[in-house]
């Protein structure tokens, strides 16, 4: 029989009820009795190979003392056996026997044979009167063991949360688990407390009531009749028997000063594996820290340039990581708004080297500060920006003109001038323009040709144009339509025709240039009036009758000329006049002649 452990502490939920792991059955009070009219009793018992453990006792009650503070020999005699299989004869015959001189008898056997026994209780002597036998009642108990005897123990033990402050209360949390069965006195101790000191205790029952201590509980000090002293003790925990499952303590400890402290707590049961029972050892830390974290330092962005507007709102940092002197960069807190300002004591990302964030439009600074794992926050921060973000695009310009043609109306003058009502733009300004001059109105491209200005000139080859303008913000939003101007008709200049200064009786020189080369040149003249009149060959700035002046041809360079001498009886009068070359007019002359 396996008796090191006696029968242990009562468990109540073992007293009264069976589970998978053991079964409990009673007797109904029987009663034995010695001598030649006495009775031997027996009761049938069944084993099959799942019981780990037969535990049978027999309990009587003796007479009481007859003097007070006295004592009494026992006086009945009552054997116990198991006769395995039930195959011997008779009351005193059994394969295990338990015979002491108590008034109780016990048989414990670990993995006892299967099948159908036979349990005998033989009365020797149940005189308890001292003179004859009489019928001596008695309590018998089976108990059948069916899980493993021997559990194993798992402990774990750690801090809720092993970084805090000084002046903080730290919790260590510790479980006993035990693997199956049950675990007899279960006890918990903190072995080592690495200088800290326990101000609390929390223990949680089976039945889930929660237990508190603390260093002046009035439950300790206690003495006992054989004078033991109960010391209390908030590191200590007897936890009686564990059902299969756990059992928890929680223990609050605070530190005198600053640093890292180690911990050592223990586990054991009575009835593990080894001739002790099972323990089970954890180590853990705790670090107290009441210093504040540095800040983070090279805070810069790999997407935006400080004070540079932009019109991507997608924002990335990057920073070197803070550092801390004992519980190590727990995270961060971020606060971007309109200006630098410290976060609040709120963490927003953990112990990271890089953040992205979208912006709204507008002028930011991204704003970080430190926590480290103790809860103590960086006295300042650290700030990027300004960020300006701009993502709407410009307005148009207004009152698009030209002082120097009308649009549609063809003139020789190559020169375009062109102005406008500068473009608005609300958040980043405007930057510029971007222009075109083509055969037809079109949208720009995005290629800033010209500034921030209100006027542009260009010189062009005859032909017919569209001026159209585009604008763009300092952010480089471009504007999604565009202005446009036109058409702009640039004609080709037709031969160009002058004379002298006219004085009757002196010679005057007609000349006409830029005439097709070796072309017969027209000039005519009218005395009546500038016309207008209109001709086959267009309008002419002569009124009828018009008269042939002269029939020239010109060079090869397209020149021609004459001279005549104005005569004398002209003086007073104008003189209008106008050439043709291949069917295109020359420039009209009104001359007045001294």
């Amino acid at each position: 029989p396996d008796g090191n452990f006696g029968f242990g502490y009562i468990n109540s939920y073992r007293a009264h009820y069976s589970n998978s792991d053991w079964s409990l059955s009673y007797s109904a009070n029987p009663d034995v009795k010695s001598g030649g009219s006495g009775n031997w009793d027996s009761f049938n018992l069944s084993t099959d190979s799942s019981v780990t453990r037969l535990i049978v006792i027999i309990n009587w009650d003796e007479p009481p003392v007859t003097t007070t503070g006295g004592s009494t020999a026992i006086l009945a005699d009552v054997e116990l056996r198991l006769d395995w299989h039930d195959d011997q004869t008779g009351g005193q015959a059994g394969d295990v026997s338990s015979t002491a001189a108590d008034n109780q008898q016990f048989i414990i056997v670990d993995n006892p044979p299967a099948g159908s026994h036979r349990i005998k209780v033989y009365p020797v002597d149940t005189r308890l009167n001292g003179l004859f036998p009489e019928d001596l009642s008695y309590s018998l108990v089976i108990v059948k063991e069916k899980g493993n005897l021997r559990p194993d123990l798992t402990l774990t033990s750690a801090f809720v949360d092993n970084t805090i402050k000084l002046g903080e209360t730290a919790i260590l949390e510790s479980t006993m688990t035990v693997s199956d069965y049950v675990g007899t006195n279960a006890m918990f101790n903190v072995m080592d407390n690495g200088g800290l000191l326990a101000v609390s205790k929390t223990v949680t029952l089976k039945d889930g009531k929660v237990l508190n201590y603390d260093a002046t509980d009035p439950s300790w000090q206690l003495v006992t009749p054989g004078g033991f002293v109960s010391t209390f003790s908030l590191e200590r925990m007897m936890l009686g028997a564990i059902l299969q499952g756990s059992r928890s303590v929680a223990i609050g400890f605070e530190a005198p000063a600053e640093g890292t402290y180690y911990v050592d707590t223990k586990g054991n049961i009575d009835n593990g594996s080894s001739s002790w029972g099972d323990s089970s050892y954890v180590y853990t830390s705790l670090i107290v820290d009441s210093t504040v974290p540095a800040e983070v330092t090279s805070l810069t962005s790999s997407s935006h340039s400080a004070n540079v507007w932009t019109s991507n709102s997608m924002v990335d940092y990057d920073w070197t990581a803070a550092t801390d002197n004992l519980s190590g960069v727990d995270g961060y807190g971020l606060y971007t708004t309109s200006s630098a300002a410290r976060p609040g004591d709120f963490k927003d990302i953990e112990e990271v080297t890089t953040y992205s964030e979208t912006l709204s439009d507008g002028t930011w600074y991204f704003n970080i500060s430190t926590t480290d794992n103790s809860g103590n926050w960086s006295s300042s921060h650290s700030t990027f920006g300004p960020i300006k973000i701009d993502t709407i695009a410009p307005g148009s310009v207004s009152s698009l003109t030209s002082s120097s043609h009308a649009a549609g109306v063809p003139s020789t003058n190559p020169t375009v001038d062109l102005s406008w009502s500068a473009a608005m733009d609300t958040g980043s300004g405007i930057d510029g323009y971007g222009i075109w001059m083509a055969a037809l109105a079109g949208l720009p491209g995005t290629t800033l040709d010209i500034g921030p200005v209100t006027s542009y000139s260009e010189t062009l080859a005859p032909g017919t144009y569209y001026f159209s303008i585009r604008s763009v913000d300092v952010a480089g939003n471009w504007e999604g339509s565009y202005e446009s101007f036109g058409p702009i008709v640039i004609a080709t200049p037709g031969p160009v025709y002058s004379v002298t200064p006219m004085t009757a009786g002196s010679l005057a020189t007609f000349t006409v240039t830029g005439a097709d080369p070796s072309s017969t040149v027209r000039l005519g003249y009218s005395l009546a009036g500038p016309g207008p009149f209109t001709t086959v060959f267009g309008v002419v700035d002569m009124t009828p009758p018009i008269k042939t002046l002269a029939v020239l041809t010109s060079n090869i360079l397209g020149d021609a000329s004459f001279s005549v001498t104005v005569p004398g009886s002209a003086s007073g009068i104008t003189l209008y006049t106008q050439g043709l070359n291949n069917g295109t007019l020359t420039n009209s002359l009104a001359e007045f002649i001294n």
